[in-house]
């Protein structure tokens, strides 16, 4: 009985005692409830020798009231609460749930915690505090995005100081950082500069050799090989391929100093280049450049673009281009429908297409045209003239003219300026002169580019070998330099010699000078439709026309021969002359030779002339005093091509006879070109062929 006693007692003081330690927790978290924050204080502080997790647990609750808010004692006590957690057993989690206590929740407030810290650090731009956050929070689910801040801050703070060894340090420190690779950008760009700030070529070699694997290393070798081939000069270039083959630049090189080399474009400078640089890294394409040498590319059309074909027809290079030129120094010029640029018979592009207009090539140099600017290229591409003028042209002697401002020059090759006038115009003439405008008054350059009069005229034309007509206040005459006599300025017009004496007009009334220009006929005779052409001299007989009357007369004025004729054509070896508003033909002694039935004679050369009836047109020929129609009156009309063939057309297009009549070409072309010695270009809707003129040969292509 006294044992059942003892152990009832035992029981009570146990529950007691439970209930008694109880009491602080429930009187803790009721002050906490009331807000009575330094009873619960105090009695959190009590429960962390027995329960510390929940004490800590309190305490976090506490320090994250508004009153008390204090971040830092926070988290420092709900760390503390979760590495206490294993101290806790499955009952105390489940008696102390009604206070919101379990793992779940003190991890969570551990997180929110963390982000209410990087909330307070987005105003803040210390990279310790980031440092901080980074280092002692690492759960945080902001981490990533810390660290992404931080090394911003210091790649700022870094690149500010523009200082190699802190962008190096900072990749070293840093090496898993987002901002690594631009770190390493701006290192390699200030590495570049910094070391070849000074632009010399020493700098560029030791910055290559002391950063092989730098980005910037290529253009390094760019600037160095323009600075060791800024002249553009074979030498340069040789120099540079054998000097330097790790450079990027290396084959471009080899292709620039090939070109170079070939400036002056023969089979035999090709073989020469081939000796002579035997490492050469293109041989296969030199082989080709020899066996292509000699043979004709012509254009071809298909489908409106254009390629090339050999003399076989076939097709060497596709119809790719929407415009071609033929080949002039084993380069054509071809359009890619907006720009122009060079190929070669390979069909390999040696200058891009970038201009608006290229000249074909002419001893290693071509005109272009960008942007309305004229320059020169050489064979490689670099402007030998710079892209500057107003216009660029051929003068002579391996020599161009440039017009710039309306101010002309002369320069060499090489862009070297002549010592000659500023020029104001320059004008080639088919006598070969250049004819050259200088404040306002003309003379003739001669090769020396002195002048060869003095500037004192309006204009001047050739007249004879050693005789030039001049104008002045809108009159002409002839000067004579070596003898140095010049006659009067009293004509409108001075006409071409022809046989040694030359009409004159004055006014409406023409007359005849010898070539010293003494008056031999004096201004006395008419003008009529085409008297330029009929009334040169010819046969020691001039045609004129005086008191309403055509005469043969001889040049002292003699009448030879009376023509009663309405209307008098060029003459030839017989006389067209006009009768009752028909053409015919009298010899130049006034025979009537044909009947008059034609409505049009025109002369082709000295013994053909054109004639039509009804529309139709034929050639006649006058050969012994015979008149014979080489070509029938069946075509719209004929044309002169050369000396011996002639453009003939019908209602089918265009075709080709000679003199003789004979069909060389059918009527079935669109248009016929002269294309070169003894090659005619045949034009259809849809095809370009040729036509050989010395074995009648019709090329097109395959």
């Amino acid at each position: 009985m006294k044992k059942h006693i003892n152990i009832c007692l035992f029981v009570i003081l146990l529950f007691a005692f439970d209930n008694a330690r109880a009491n602080p927790i429930k009187k803790a978290f009721l002050a906490l409830d009331q807000k009575n924050y330094g009873l619960a204080f105090s009695q959190f502080q009590k429960l962390k020798k027995r329960n510390p997790s929940l004490a800590y647990f309190g305490l976090t609750q506490i320090y994250q009231s508004p009153a008390l808010y204090n971040l830092d004692s926070c988290l420092k006590y709900a760390l503390k609460a979760e590495n206490t957690l294993n101290l806790v057993s499955s009952k105390q989690f489940l008696d102390w749930k009604k206070y919101g206590f379990d793992s779940t929740s003190i991890v969570q407030k551990k997180f929110l915690l963390s982000t209410n810290y990087f909330v307070l650090l987005q105003n803040d731009t210390s990279i310790v505090n980031y440092n901080n956050f980074i280092t002692q929070q690492p759960w945080a689910k902001e981490l990533s995005t810390a660290i992404d801040v931080r090394d911003s801050l210091v790649f700022n703070a870094v690149l500010k100081l523009s200082n190699l060894d802190a962008l190096q340090s900072y990749m070293n420190t840093y090496p898993e950082s987002k901002m690594y690779n631009k770190t390493l950008a701006v290192f390699n760009e200030l590495q570049y500069n910094q070391s070849t700030s000074d632009g010399l070529m020493d700098s560029y070699i030791s910055f290559i050799e002391m950063a092989p694997n730098n980005p910037f290393k290529g253009q390094a070798e760019d600037h160095l090989y323009a600075l060791l081939t800024q002249n553009n000069m074979i030498k340069e270039l040789d120099d540079f391929v054998h000097k330097y083959p790790e450079n990027r630049n290396y084959l471009q090189a080899w292709k620039r100093l090939y070109q170079l080399f070939m400036k002056d474009y023969s089979s035999m400078r090709l073989e020469q280049f081939r000796a002579e640089y035997s490492d050469y890294p293109f041989l296969k394409q030199l082989q080709d450049d020899i066996a292509l040498f000699n043979e004709n590319l012509y254009p071809f059309k298909e489908k409106d673009l254009y390629g090339f074909i050999n003399n076989k027809g076939e097709v060497i290079i596709p119809a790719s281009y929407s415009e071609v030129s033929d080949f002039s120094e084993g380069l054509a010029v071809v359009s890619d429908g907006l720009k122009m640029g060079l190929i070669d018979k390979k069909n390999s592009i040696i200058i891009p297409f970038v201009y608006d207009e290229i000249s074909n090539f002419l001893k290693g140099r071509a005109i272009v045209t960008q942007n309305n600017w004229n320059g020169i290229i050489d064979r490689t591409g670099v402007f030998i003239f710079p892209p500057e003028f107003n216009d660029i042209g051929y003068f002579k002697n391996d020599l161009y003219y440039t017009e710039k401002e309306g101010a002309i020059s002369i320069y060499d090759l090489n862009f070297h300026q002549m010592s000659c006038p500023i020029m104001e115009q320059i004008t080639p003439l088919v006598s070969g002169k250049f004819k050259v405008l200088i404040d306002g008054k003309v003379s003739f350059l001669n090769d020396d580019l002195t002048l060869s009069l003095p500037l004192e005229f309006d204009d001047i034309l050739p007249f004879s070998d050693s005789v030039y007509c001049y104008q002045l206040e809108g009159k002409f005459g002839l000067l004579q330099m070596q003898n140095k006599w010049k006659t009067p300025n009293v004509y409108d017009e001075i006409y071409p010699l022809s046989e040694g004496i030359a009409m004159v007009r004055i006014k409406d009334k023409f007359g005849y000078i010898n070539t010293e220009g003494k008056l031999i006929l004096p201004c006395n005779f008419n003008s009529f439709e085409n008297c330029a052409r009929v009334s040169q001299h010819q046969k020691n007989q001039i045609i004129v026309h005086l008191m309403d009357k055509f005469l043969i007369i001889d040049p002292s004025g003699k009448t030879l021969l009376n023509l009663p004729y309405e209307m008098i054509g060029e003459p030839g070896e017989w006389i067209p002359v006009l009768k009752n508003y028909k053409w015919g033909f009298v010899n130049w002694k006034g025979k009537e030779m044909t009947g008059f039935d034609f409505d049009l004679v025109e002369k082709l050369d000295n013994n053909y002339f054109i004639v039509e009836r009804a529309g139709q047109v034929g050639l006649v020929r006058i050969q012994n005093n015979n008149f014979v129609f080489n070509i029938p009156l069946a075509y719209l009309s004929i044309a002169k091509l050369d000396s011996e063939l002639l453009l003939v057309k019908n209602i089918d297009g265009f075709g080709l006879t000679n003199y003789f009549g004979e069909i060389l070409v059918p009527n079935q072309y669109l248009q016929i070109q002269k294309y070169g010695d003894g090659v005619l270009k045949l034009f259809t809707p849809t095809e370009l062929v040729y036509y050989f003129t010395r074995n009648s040969f019709i090329l097109k292509h395959k």
